[in-house]
């Protein structure tokens, strides 16, 4: 119904209506990758398990089964992607 309201209306406020909702999505993605960053970097425990950079280095690090994996994954990712565009 948001969508439609937005449709019905006029240009200018269409236009108005898009920045805000894009700045919320903007910030949104900001405050979660700030969040995330401070989770990953403090150190502090988190139901019971501490957090840092060795959730990361030591189970293999970035790749622990090569590389194979990781572009059979972009290739699905790619293919979602450009459906939708």
């Amino acid at each position: 119904t948001i969508v439609g309201t937005m449709n019905m209306i006029g240009v200018k406020w269409f236009a108005e209506m898009e920045f805000w909702f894009a700045l919320i999505k903007v910030l949104a993605i900001v405050t979660f990758l700030v969040v995330g960053t401070v989770f990953l970097g403090s150190g502090q425990p988190l139901d019971g398990n501490t957090t840092g950079f060795h959730l990361i280095t030591d189970n293999g690090g970035f790749f622990p089964h090569g590389l194979l994996p990781a572009l059979v994954l972009i290739q699905g990712v790619v293919f979602a992607f450009a459906s939708i565009a």
